[in-house]
């Protein structure tokens, strides 16, 4: 039979371990004594008695378990959240209105007096033109909308993180669990996003202009995107059903010392307008053991941004 101990390593906050009792054994016929309290540590192979710099490492270890975390995070500007009206429901109903609209100069001027007016696209590909913008924006509805309701500047969730002891706190990260939250958008969404708008076909019969594009507005830069949902200045973000987890960049946080976050744009279901949302968040450092946490409460508007208001260039 073979008996096998397996030691793990040591690791921060693992006390000093001494010896606990008197122990004597002869070692090339000479007596060896060591006492109680005596340390020892392991060097090249060897057991060999703790100098007094392996006796400071020890204690450095063992300190660093010992100074937990201890932040807060707290909400910033008394603005409520905005809830905004979205469901598959209304997605459905405002794809429809925007077929009926694209579609309507088909009725007003029939295909055999087109050619008078300049119009070099058939009936069927004009409406295969119509499909494939509907299908696109009904593909990224939510976040299209979401970016809408950006640029009509949603009141932006504000917080702030702040260090409550004389502790230097090295690489704090930061996390949120926004319930009831389908995504968020922070100010740089804008300028770093990954997916072109869809343009709105040129209408039946219309002269050739510069595209409207999806807000309505002219397209001074083709290159003008959706927000990306995946990667954006403060971390990256999960959508989890009506939730989102937002985690910041690593900060170091001086004793102390209160830091303002960057601003979120929350894109809150309409089901909790008029109530409050829990944000969930917690903090960890890489120079304290542990993981602060707690639980915000935010307000939400009783007002609804409505489809109209969001997507009123194209209505």
């Amino acid at each position: 039979h073979v008996f096998v101990v397996t030691i793990e390593a040591p690791r921060n906050g693992d006390p000093i371990s001494p010896l606990e009792r008197e122990y004597s054994y002869e070692e090339n016929e000479r007596k060896v004594h060591h006492k109680a309290g005596e340390i020892f540590v392991r060097r090249h192979g060897k057991t060999e008695r703790a100098s007094p710099s392996d006796i400071r490492i020890l204690s450095q270890r063992a300190r660093i378990a010992a100074e937990r975390i201890n932040v807060s995070i707290a909400l910033c500007g008394s603005n409520q959240l905005q809830a905004v009206g979205l469901s598959e429901e209304m997605c459905d109903a405002w794809i429809d209105h925007e077929r009926q609209i694209l579609t309507e100069p088909l009725k007003a001027v029939p295909e055999s007096v087109i050619r008078t007016l300049a119009e070099t696209r058939r009936s069927e590909e004009y409406l295969e033109e119509v499909s494939s913008y509907l299908a696109e924006v009904k593909a990224n509805f939510f976040d299209l909308v979401g970016a809408a309701a950006l640029r009509t500047r949603l009141n932006p969730l504000e917080v702030a993180l702040e260090n409550l002891t004389e502790d230097n706190y090295e690489e704090v990260v930061v996390e949120l669990e926004i319930e009831g939250a389908r995504s968020y958008f922070d100010k740089h969404d804008l300028d770093e996003s990954e997916a072109l708008l869809p343009e709105r076909p040129r209408a039946w019969a219309a002269p050739r202009q510069r595209n409207q594009g999806f807000y309505g507005v002219s397209m001074i830069r083709p290159e003008v995107m959706i927000p990306n949902l995946h990667y954006k200045s403060p971390g990256w973000v999960t959508n989890r059903g009506l939730s989102s987890a937002v985690r910041y960049r690593e900060r170091h946080l001086r004793p102390r010392k209160r830091l303002e976050l960057d601003p979120l744009y929350v894109v809150v279901d309409s089901q909790n307008a008029g109530k409050t949302i829990d944000i969930a968040w917690s903090a960890t450092s890489t120079s304290a053991s542990g993981v602060a946490s707690g639980i915000l409460s935010a307000a939400v508007g009783r007002d609804l941004f409505s489809l109209g208001v969001l997507l009123k260039g194209t209505e």
